[in-house]
């Protein structure tokens, strides 16, 4: 059964709010207080954000280290 935060990201793809694409580098840093793109709850210090970075003028999406390995797990359902 998927979490409720791998729902929302499966939800959030299929309309588009997050990307498919694969990044073209991944920025680590300590958490800057802005939300998860992907549960939506504030990233804070003590943890580590996640941003996938692109090269084109896309808004930049920030992710908790969990919500990142959904979404990167999600982008590209295996079919059965």
């Amino acid at each position: 059964m998927p979490t409720l935060v791998a729902v929302m990201i499966r939800t959030k793809l299929a309309v588009g709010t997050l990307p498919h694409d694969n990044p073209v580098r991944l920025r680590a840093s300590r958490g800057s207080g802005n939300p998860c793109a992907g549960c939506g709850e504030p990233i804070v210090r003590t943890e580590p954000e996640y941003a996938p970075q692109y090269n084109d003028a896309r808004p930049v999406v920030r992710f908790h280290g969990g919500c990142y390995s959904i979404w990167d797990a999600e982008r590209y359902p295996v079919a059965i």
